[in-house]
């Protein structure tokens, strides 16, 4: 963990713009409309991992149950498949323009947003980024290094469906490098 910690001081420092990691000022509006797609998300999890069909399987064919924390599998909880994550990549982006619009931010609608945000959770699925068995929707796996390099993986895979589906999007290593340091030191605590 201290070489993370230096890898990124030294990413910061060389970098140019480091007042662009600053933040100015404080939007309450912003602070709720991100709290309220977190709670539609994790509400949409919550049903989702109930659902058998968004299962996934072993090798018989069986639903596989999710384990909490002491390693106990939960009955009628499951582990969600990529078909099941590209569900909540889905539900967890029309959650952020609800969200927004709720909290009077400007927003937008746009099946594009929604078709990159299934693609890139169905395609991390696929390729077993962060720990499938997590209630947390497997985006951690507690180790400092995969989850970083799982995050700009990630990152990777979004930038990629948001360009095939003709959404806005840009390419800034430096922030995604950062973004997914502290998303996976937060997930270390």
């Amino acid at each position: 963990m201290p070489l993370a910690i230096v890898l990124l001081v030294v990413l910061l420092i060389s970098d140019n713009k480091c007042e662009s990691y600053l933040v100015y000022g404080f939007s309450l509006k912003s602070a709720l409309g991100s709290g309220l797609t977190a709670g539609l998300s994790a509400g949409a999890g919550h049903v989702l991992r109930r659902m058998e069909v968004f299962a996934a399987a072993d090798k018989a064919g069986n639903a596989i149950n999710a384990v909490n924390g002491a390693g106990k599998a939960l009955d009628g909880v499951y582990k969600l498949s990529s078909v099941g994550k590209a569900a909540l990549g889905a539900t967890s982006a029309v959650s952020t323009v609800v969200a927004n619009k709720v909290v009077g931010n400007d927003t937008s609608f746009r099946w594009g947003n929604v078709a990159a945000s299934a693609l890139s959770a169905y395609a991390g699925g696929k390729l077993g980024l962060g720990n499938r068995d997590s209630l947390a929707g497997g985006m951690t796996s507690g180790n400092m290094v995969f989850d970083t390099a799982g995050g700009i993986a990630n990152s990777a895979l979004r930038y990629g469906s948001d360009k095939l589906f003709g959404n806005e999007a840009s390419w800034n290593f430096s922030s995604i490098v950062a973004d997914a340091f502290v998303n996976a030191l937060g997930g270390v605590f």
